[in-house]
């Protein structure tokens, strides 16, 4: 399976939003007193950087387009695996200042990349997590007529059936996003 680098980027993305949720404008000394918060922070920010690592093989130009992204994969390592040297304070630092900048910096990336990289079909699949779930169908109905797509909406009816139709469309999308996410890691 070729291995794509929007599914990179979105992976950066999704680790780099859930990082402010974790920190909840704790100061310095709450974020070192919380072992949990600390532990939390510190996987998105891995997840990222390893990421971001994944993108720098696979599409080193567009990696180079990321100020400092040699540094964010080398913080990646010394997070996986330098835990006696590990700094708290520099992690609390990176993460309420540093990793807001990445975040804005891959957001404007990423579109550019849907362009290059995605087709129609599965661009509308990304969408559709972001748009309503009424707007999701509708811009799904006209990539849907393909023998294969329908093929694929008989078998799966009797499932659908049971399922409301919000909440079915969400399924799709996340086993959409699993089933890339799985081939992206089964290339690796």
């Amino acid at each position: 399976m070729q291995r794509r680098p929007d599914v990179y980027l979105d992976l950066a993305l999704i680790a780099l939003r859930r990082v402010p949720r974790f920190l909840q404008r704790r100061s310095m000394e709450e974020y070192l007193a919380d072992d949990y918060c600390q532990s939390a922070v510190e996987r998105q920010l891995e997840i990222a950087g390893d990421a971001l690592g994944q993108l720098r093989k696979i599409a080193p130009d567009l990696f180079k387009r990321i100020p400092d992204g040699d540094i964010i994969v080398a913080f990646r390592n010394v997070l996986a695996h330098g835990y006696a040297v590990l700094d708290h304070s520099k992690v609390y630092e990176i993460a309420s200042l540093r990793a807001g900048e990445l975040l804005q910096t891959l957001e404007r990336l990423l579109p550019s990349c849907l362009r290059q990289t995605v087709s129609p079909t599965r661009r509308v699949a990304s969408r559709s997590i972001t748009l309503g779930c009424a707007e999701a169908r509708q811009s799904r109905r006209r990539y849907s007529s393909c023998p294969a797509s329908l093929a694929r909406q008989q078998s799966n009816r009797s499932v659908r059936s049971r399922i409301p139709a919000g909440v079915g469309i969400a399924l799709y999308d996340v086993r959409t996003d699993l089933r890339a996410a799985r081939g992206a890691l089964a290339s690796l």
